[in-house]
């Protein structure tokens, strides 16, 4: 397998999904060479937000709405706090097409909704929209198609 070309410093913090959802996707940001840090709750993911830079967090809002406003709105507040810090990218992130409040979503200071999916398309477009300063143009789910290509072009990302 070819190795991916590294997106330099590129920082997650995934916050509140279920194990089998977070090793997705970390298996998905890996394959990028993306660092991603797990929070298990929201308490540790405004703590590791207030101490660390991260270049995107993404909130599982399936397991808890409310949870995640608050969690965004503690972020946010300490952003606020610490003006020489810039302001992340907060995105929540879904199974479903549209989270059922989406408009409280946003209005609670996150930027953006991320669909969950396993390949990599919707998750590149949206750190690609967010970070694009990390990146050489070539989108990253064609990167991970390329890399895992099969003879005769099958790649695991165009299978219906």
């Amino acid at each position: 397998m070819s190795r991916l070309p590294r997106s330099p410093s590129l920082s997650v913090l995934l916050v509140g999904s279920c194990e089998p959802q977070q090793r997705l996707t970390c298996a998905m940001l890996s394959q990028w060479e993306i660092a991603t840090k797990v929070a298990r709750d929201g308490v540790e993911a405004v703590q590791l937000a207030s101490e660390q830079d991260f270049d995107v967090i993404l909130i599982d809002v399936d397991t808890s709405v409310l949870d995640s406003l608050f969690v965004t709105e503690r972020i946010r507040r300490s952003e606020r706090a610490h003006p020489a810090r810039r302001p992340v990218p907060v995105m929540a992130y879904t199974a479903m097409d549209r989270p059922p409040c989406e408009a409280l979503v946003r209005r609670s200071g996150m930027n953006d909704v991320l669909k969950k999916s396993t390949d990599g398309v919707a998750m590149s477009e949206c750190l690609q929209r967010w970070c694009a300063s990390h990146f050489d143009g070539s989108p990253l789910w064609s990167r991970h198609a390329k890399a895992h290509s099969r003879p005769g072009g099958d790649s695991p990302d165009s299978r219906g």
